[in-house]
Parts: C-alpha cells; sequence; structure tokens
C-alpha cells in the first residue's frame, strides 16, 4: 500500500467511525452523511447517506396536528347502546424516502405522547386548552362545569397508519400512537422498517406516514348514567368541545438509522 493509498483508508475509517444515529422531528429537513469503506488494496467506496423526510404539517413545530375540520355526528341517530363517531377521513402527514446509495432502517419514538388540545391554532400560533375541570356537569340553572382532559380524550383522538406502498390514505390499519410505533419500531428484528438503497437515479424506499382524529360522542357512557337524559347530555359535551376546541395534534419523533456500510451495486 502506497503512502498516499494509506493516508486515505485511514481517513476512511476516522469518516467511519464518526457516522452515528441520524434523528429528527416532524419538521424535517434533508440529512447528508457520507461514510467511506475500503475495498480491496486501497480502493474506496463513497456511499452518500441522504434520507429525506417532507412534512405536510411544516409549521407545527414537531407537532403533528390534524387540520381537517372535524365534527361530533351530528346526523347519527341516537340509541344509546352505541356511540357516534365521526372521523376526519385521514390525511398523508409525512413521507420518508431513501435517497441515499445505503439501506436505513426507520424507528419512531413517543416525543412526549400526550395529546395537545388547541383553543387557538394557525400558522404562526398555537394556544393549548388547560383549563380543565373535575368533570363534566351540567347544574339545575345550566351553568355548566368542564370536562377533565379524561374527558376529552373519550371524545377527541388521534389514529395512525402508515405503508410502504402507497401515499394515499389507506381505510385499515388506523391504531394508536403507541400501537403504530410499537409495530413499525418491531419489524425486521426489532430495528424497524427498511428503507432500500436508491437504484440508479430512482429513489430508494420510501415510508408514507397518515393521522386521523375522531369525534366519539358519549351516549353509551350517559345513557348509562340516566338514559332520560343522556342525549340532551351527551350533546351538550359535544358542544362544549365544538366551542372551546379548535384542533389536537401530537409529538412524534423520527429516527433514521444508516443499516448497510456498503453502496448497493
Amino acid at each position: 500500500m502506497t503512502k498516499k493509498a494509506k493516508k486515505l483508508f485511514l481517513r476512511s475509517v476516522a469518516a467511519l467511525a464518526a457516522l452515528t444515529v441520524v434523528s429528527c422531528g416532524l419538521l424535517g429537513s434533508t440529512f447528508a452523511r457520507y461514510i467511506s469503506t475500503s475495498e480491496g488494496d486501497a480502493v474506496t467506496g463513497i456511499a452518500k447517506w441522504d434520507v429525506k423526510l417532507e412534512n405536510k404539517f411544516p409549521n407545527t413545530t414537531a407537532i403533528m396536528a390534524v387540520q381537517n375540520k372535524l365534527s361530533p355526528d351530528v346526523n347519527g341517530t341516537f340509541n344509546g347502546t352505541t356511540d357516534r363517531v365521526q372521523s376526519t377521513g385521514g390525511a398523508l402527514a409525512l413521507t420518508i424516502t431513501n435517497q441515499g446509495d445505503v439501506d436505513a432502517n426507520i424507528t419512531v419514538s413517543l416525543g412526549g405522547s400526550e395529546l395537545i388540545y388547541y383553543s387557538k391554532y394557525s400558522d404562526d400560533a398555537q394556544t393549548a386548552y388547560d383549563s380543565w375541570g373535575s368533570g363534566f356537569a351540567v347544574a339545575e340553572d345550566g351553568t355548566i362545569t368542564a370536562p377533565s382532559e379524561a374527558e376529552a380524550k373519550a371524545v377527541i383522538q388521534m389514529e395512525f397508519a402508515y405503508s410502504t406502498e402507497s401515499n394515499s390514505v389507506p381505510t385499515q390499519g388506523w391504531k394508536s400512537l403507541a400501537d403504530i410505533a410499537d409495530e413499525i419500531n418491531d419489524q425486521n428484528n426489532s430495528t424497524g422498517i427498511k428503507l432500500s438503497a436508491k437504484s440508479g437515479d430512482a429513489d430508494g424506499g420510501s415510508f408514507y406516514f397518515f393521522v386521523r382524529a375522531t369525534w366519539t360522542s358519549q351516549d353509551k357512557y350517559f345513557y348509562g348514567k340516566d338514559q332520560g337524559t343522556a342525549e340532551k347530555m351527551s350533546n351538550l359535551l359535544d358542544t362544549w368541545f365544538g366551542e372551546k376546541i379548535v384542533a389536537v395534534g401530537q409529538r412524534i419523533t423520527f429516527t433514521a438509522l444508516q443499516s448497510s456500510e456498503l453502496p448497493n451495486p
């Protein structure tokens, strides 16, 4: 090995040692990291590490928010035995594409996984609602006691789905954030979803993440307490949320980890 080749090889080893896990929130940008590996007699291959995160909600500061309009199911028939449920229908929230020459694995962690309910929400201002009460109640004079946050979570929830094949909103596979994260992270022997390296000029594998909100009127709950006032109470609770809450969001962190050292042939 010549002196020049040896120097190049040492630089390659140093570059390889410096590569670590790449992590970002939903407000993502293009990663550009490189590794160098030696093949044969001082022959160095350069693999581009380039995973792009395209956030559909770029102004939410790492909060995946449901921007579709969501209202209670006012047209559904109250019967007390089933809850009226309405959904936003789902939206593509995030696309992660491997544009590099090496395979990558995508995992999900919960960055403060609590739901966030907003009393004000816009591109330049978000205000989380924090005036929860001891439990929803209506006095004889019509005065309403604010519901608890636990009651809010029973009414307005967020669900998630993903695909590595299509960016079309799925009709099934919707789960809570905790359940969907576990499912994603358990793939490929608990290393997450594998995104293949690009081939030629084409991008490699892509990961599509979807979000939706659901509104569940508490018909069965109130029916179990008092059948005579159940529909009225359920509708009053829906009205309270409709007047106070304008949006709901949740924080998520995605991590892209290189899963091979050499460029794919």
